[in-house]
């Protein structure tokens, strides 16, 4: 808390760590709310068919809604993220997180899928994410169950 008895805003990288803490639970009411309400995310290599821009929090909830559901009832679990490597840029609003996300199917078959996110993250909201990750694991591993 700062002098004045209000606590001190998070930084940026509290609080990406903070919403990679909820996608790690599938918790999708907090991963929804880390964003700002008009809050952007954006696949520049989504495929085709899938969204390149998810705009407000309406359009992400609707999009995380059925993949989080699928993840919960197939019993896929994210076991950890390494490695999990966040750098500061010199726009104070800006950081770029590398990482793996590393876990298992309900046969305890295990997966890995690496990522680059950029992060604009402004008043303790991220404003705009951009997902950088190759889609064909996750396409493929969805058509399997189909």
């Amino acid at each position: 808390m700062g002098a004045s008895g209000e606590s001190s805003p998070m930084s940026p990288r509290d609080v990406f760590e903070k919403y990679h803490g909820f996608v790690r639970g599938y918790d999708i009411d907090r991963v929804v709310n880390m964003f700002a309400e008009d809050g952007r995310w954006e696949f520049p290599f989504a495929p085709v068919g899938s969204p390149s821009v998810l705009g407000g929090r309406q359009e992400i909830r609707t999009f995380l809604a059925p993949l989080y559901q699928q993840a919960r009832e197939s019993g896929r679990r994210i076991l950890r993220y390494d490695p999990f490597v966040l750098h500061e840029t010199t726009d104070p609003e800006t950081i770029i997180c590398e990482f793996a996300v590393q876990g298992e199917s309900a046969d305890a078959t295990p997966f890995r899928r690496s990522f680059v996110q950029v992060a604009q993250i402004r008043a303790g909201k991220i404003v705009r994410l951009r997902d950088y990750f190759d889609p064909t694991g996750i396409t493929a591993e969805a058509g399997a169950r189909r």
